[in-house]
């Protein structure tokens, strides 16, 4: 199949990412992704996605991860000791967050003249997201938020969570996706929609005012929720 995205490998000394971007015509917006191949490979692609959504104005932009990089790109602490046997690693999110905010960001405004942002983390990305949302330099009007997994660090991101000032934007938490592709042991559907429950007071706590929780598996016409359609058609529709 003929590869719909263009692919660039983006550096900051030793700090490297392959980098897939999807950038249509007159876009203004871009969503960035963390495990971009996951994103946009296969038929099925986000890219055919978001053509099928008929969004016209929005960039779609992946970083790329691999399973030597991805715990450190998407955790601030190291994972703790759990019953879902959690490979170790973490401990690297705020040089992933550097990257994302020093090079890669500026790297988009300067090639496409984009100038608005939102950023998408399922599951361990989820880490990277709110490690970012948390970040002095607000960039991002929009997170969407995938099955965030706190129970692999419990005792440390209840820390972050209390701890950290979320910056006022759009967010999006959702909790009923296909879940536990990054898991060993099956995960309770249930530990995710606590997960949910507490991101979302940690931002309530921060004083952020757009806030949508949605636990809800089926949509209204009956066929599986579709988060990441919602998070695109609501952050291509939001107004300068």
């Amino acid at each position: 199949m003929k590869r719909n995205y263009q692919i660039a490998v983006i550096s900051k000394g030793a700090f490297a990412r392959t980098i897939r971007i999807y950038a249509p015509d007159k876009c203004d917006r871009a969503v960035i992704f963390a495990d971009g191949g996951a994103w946009f490979d296969g038929d099925d692609n986000i890219v055919a996605l978001a053509k099928r959504l008929k969004i016209k104005n929005t960039a779609l932009v992946g970083i790329d991860s691999n399973e030597s990089t991805r715990l450190a790109d998407f955790l601030p602490f190291p994972v703790e000791k759990s019953d879902f046997e959690f490979p170790e690693g973490g401990g690297g999110a705020e040089s992933y967050r550097d990257y994302i905010v020093t090079t890669l960001v500026p790297y988009l405004i300067k090639r496409f003249s984009i100038n608005r942002f939102a950023f998408l983390g399922k599951e361990l990305g989820c880490g990277a997201a709110l490690t970012l949302a948390a970040c002095e330099k607000r960039l991002f009007e929009a997170f969407c938020f995938i099955c965030p997994p706190l129970f692999v660090s419990p005792a440390a991101f209840d820390g972050f969570l209390k701890s950290a000032k979320f910056h006022d934007a759009k967010y999006y938490i959702h909790t009923a996706a296909p879940i536990g592709e990054s898991f060993l042991r099956p995960v309770p559907r249930i530990l995710f929609s606590a997960c949910g429950m507490s991101v979302a007071a940690a931002l309530t706590a921060s004083g952020v005012s757009s806030i949508l929780l949605d636990t809800n598996e089926k949509d209204a016409d009956g066929k599986p929720a579709a988060p990441v359609s919602k998070f695109l058609k609501m952050f291509a529709s939001l107004a300068k």
